[in-house]
Formats: C-alpha cells, sequence, structure tokens
C-alpha cells in the first residue's frame, strides 16, 4: 500500500491510484491451460526423449537387449497408446494455442480505468499489542526465535 500511496496523485483525502482495466486482467491461468493443452502434442516422444537423454549421459542405449519378460501384447498396448496419445494431442494442439493467443490478446486490450482513493491511514503498520496479549506475544518471539 505505501508503494501505491507514492505513486498516485495527490488528492485532499489520500492519493488517488489510477489503474488500467484489461479485458483479461489475470492472464496466467489461460497461459497454463493453452500451454498444457499444446504440450500433449509432444507426449509420444517423450520415451524417445528419454532414452536418447540416458544414452547421452550413461553411454549406453535402453532398450539394446532384449527383454525376456516383454510381450507381443504389451508392444500392441503400448502403440496402441501411443496413437492415441498422438491423436489427442493433435486435436489439442490448436485450441491450446488459440487459448495462449486469446489470453495475449485479452490482457493488452485496455477497456477502462480504475481509479481507487489511499488515506495516508491505510498505509500505516497495525499495532500487534491490540490484537494479541503481552503473553501471547512473548510465546510468539520465543517461537520464532527458536527456529
Amino acid at each position: 500500500m505505501v508503494i501505491l500511496y507514492n505513486k498516485g496523485r495527490t488528492h485532499e483525502n489520500g492519493r488517488i491510484i489510477v489503474e488500467d482495466l484489461n479485458l483479461i486482467n489475470n492472464v496466467k491461468y489461460w497461459y497454463y491451460v493453452g500451454g498444457a493443452l499444446s504440450a500433449l502434442i509432444i507426449g509420444p516422444y517423450l520415451p524417445d526423449l528419454l532414452s536418447f537423454l540416458n544414452f547421452l549421459f550413461n553411454g549406453e542405449m535402453e532398450g539394446e537387449e532384449d527383454d525376456p519378460f516383454s510381450s507381443v501384447e504389451d508392444e500392441k498396448y503400448e502403440d496402441e497408446l501411443n496413437k492415441r496419445i498422438t491423436d489427442l494431442g493433435k486435436k489439442t494442439f490448436l485450441p491450446g494455442l488459440a487459448i495462449i493467443s486469446i489470453g495475449y490478446i485479452g490482457n493488452n486490450i485496455k477497456i477502462g480505468q480504475k481509479e481507487t482513493l489511499i488515506k495516508k491511514s491505510d498505509t500505516s503498520y497495525p499495532i500487534i499489542s491490540k490484537y494479541f496479549s503481552p503473553d501471547e506475544l512473548e510465546e510468539a518471539i520465543r517461537i520464532y526465535n527458536s527456529l
């Protein structure tokens, strides 16, 4: 509040802060959802990427030796799973990019301004002794110092 108070312009009762209002004020969640949907397209390539990184750091390929426990059914299941993830990634890539774009554009479209009055009394620090007894304050200080 003190920083906002210092940025505002002078008024007879305090200071006035002018804030811009955008179509989308908090774009963070738009980026998270759009990024997650867009990232699904690389899902089938992650096992290959991880085996390549293992080869780079350890010098040996992961699937070189024959696994006696693998079966044809397991390979078919993995192929079907990779095909489904690839199809899902293809279907969600463009909507994810669209969500990210909408968030970005909405964050840059200004729809108005909001004026807020901040009084000098709003910037004062609260007095802790009004809310806690002296015994509680001593206990809190003791706990804080023991950490």
